[in-house]
């Protein structure tokens, strides 16, 4: 036998003894790729119910610090430039825009003074909100440029107004107004007062002279 097959037979031999063993994956491993997946599903899960409660504390925030909030109704129909529109000249007068789902918002006025609004929120809903209520009277003027949008119901400080109660509410004078009214009518007032107060005396001094002349 030659050196060449001598060599051969040699490792053929050694292979025979000593086989290559396979590496079998770590039970680690496996256990580490079942929870990075569990993990993933979890914040699938999580991430839809931290939107939720985000929007929950925004709606029930709104309601809390602004002194004005209406709800709205809109037509599907209506276009994205008259969003814009509206939202542009609504906050040119002071008044903020939101579109909220319904079934989180009626969650958040669960426990709250404003439960009742509860059955405004159905369908395509919205809200207008102000920390001024005299911003009122602003809202409905515009909202006549868009008459898809209809007006449905909100809060005013403390009080609940149906549609009709809030176009009365838009109807009412400035609060400025009202102030220079009222001066105005306690300065009449009392230059009425003074006037009758100072007539009196000369009327009477006037009389008593024609009296004393009389009797001379």
């Amino acid at each position: 036998m030659s050196s060449l097959a001598a060599r051969i037979a040699r490792k053929v031999s050694v292979r025979r003894f000593y086989p290559k063993t396979r590496r079998t994956p770590r039970p680690g491993g496996v256990t580490c790729a079942i929870e990075r997946r569990a993990k993933q599903a979890q914040n699938v899960k999580r991430e839809p119910k931290i939107k939720k409660r985000l929007v929950f504390n925004e709606v029930r925030e709104i309601l809390n610090i602004n002194k004005m909030v209406t709800a709205f109704h809109y037509n599907d129909g209506i276009i994205s430039q008259d969003w814009e529109e509206l939202r542009y000249a609504m906050k040119q007068k002071g008044i903020a825009m939101k579109i909220v789902p319904n079934k989180i918002t009626q969650k958040s006025l669960e426990d709250t003074p404003y439960e009742n609004m509860q059955p405004l929120f159905v369908s395509s809903t919205g809200i207008f909100y102000s920390q001024e209520p005299n911003t009122t009277s602003d809202m409905i003027k515009i909202l006549k440029g868009f008459p898809k949008i209809e007006i449905l119901g909100g809060k005013f400080e403390d009080r609940l107004l149906s549609k009709a109660g809030i176009l009365d509410y838009a109807l009412l004078p400035n609060i400025d107004v009202l102030h220079g009214q009222f001066s105005q009518l306690l300065t009449l007032t009392a230059s009425r007062t003074s006037s009758m107060l100072n007539s009196n005396p000369r009327r009477l001094s006037s009389l008593l002279a024609q009296h004393l002349k009389d009797k001379s």
